[in-house]
């Protein structure tokens, strides 16, 4: 396991379990994020080492695995997330699960020689890892890279937003989420959050009525 920076030693006292999904294309503050969840000790596993915007922050500990490890990460991942829940943590962000989506798929096709039984184990580990995910009494951050379609329907042509993820691992993954929603920046220059499911954005939110809000809103939402 890496070493975790800057670890306290507080104990967690928060029993609730909310898991948020948020997709976005880069530089629009998706890591940013973390800054604004209100708990004493924080933890972000980072597998695109984008977590410099996190520099300074308080209570925020951050673990960056090898390459070697991101490999393994279907192997790895659940154990370090159960040390984490032991060490006292109130919350856990996975940045960025588009990037070791694909670095575990790489890894899973060298060991079969049908590469559907790769996608398929890739699935079945997405599907595994939020059902883990849901039984821990802490809340959990998944960060993604967003996909972008475009496609022709008709004599329109329309925009599509997804997670960057194997279409059916997304889909088993977000399954067990509360929250999925994407991050962009509005025509007037203000980040939101999109979270009403529609045919051209992939999301939803049980959390609350909103389908779209400031970003600052985000770990507030059941509240409202």
């Amino acid at each position: 396991m890496p070493q975790i920076m800057s670890s306290s030693q507080i104990k967690s006292s928060n029993t609730s379990n909310t898991m948020y999904f948020i997709y976005g294309q880069g530089g629009v503050g998706k890591t940013s994020l973390v800054r604004m969840y209100p708990a004493e000790r924080k933890l972000v596993i980072t597998f695109d080492a984008s977590h410099e915007v996190l520099d300074g922050a308080p209570g925020v500990d951050v673990m960056v695995p090898s390459i070697q490890e991101l490999a393994h990460m279907n192997e790895l991942l659940p154990t370090w997330l159960q040390e984490a829940v032991g060490m006292g943590y109130q919350f856990i962000v996975l940045d960025n699960v588009s990037n070791v989506a694909e670095t575990i798929l790489d890894n899973l096709k060298t060991q079969f020689k049908d590469g559907r039984q790769a996608y398929g184990e890739l699935q079945t580990w997405f599907r595994q890892l939020a059902q883990f995910m849901n039984q821990q009494p802490i809340d959990f951050l998944v960060i993604a890279w967003e996909e972008v379609k475009e496609e022709q329907i008709g004599l329109e042509t329309v925009t599509r937003y997804y997670p960057m993820m194997n279409q059916k691992a997304r889909s088993m993954f977000t399954g067990l989420f509360d929250f999925v929603g994407r991050l962009h920046v509005n025509s007037v220059g203000a980040r939101v959050i999109t979270t009403a499911p529609n045919e051209y954005t992939f999301s939803k939110n049980r959390l609350s009525g909103n389908g779209e809000f400031p970003a600052e809103q985000l770990f507030n939402q059941s509240q409202q």
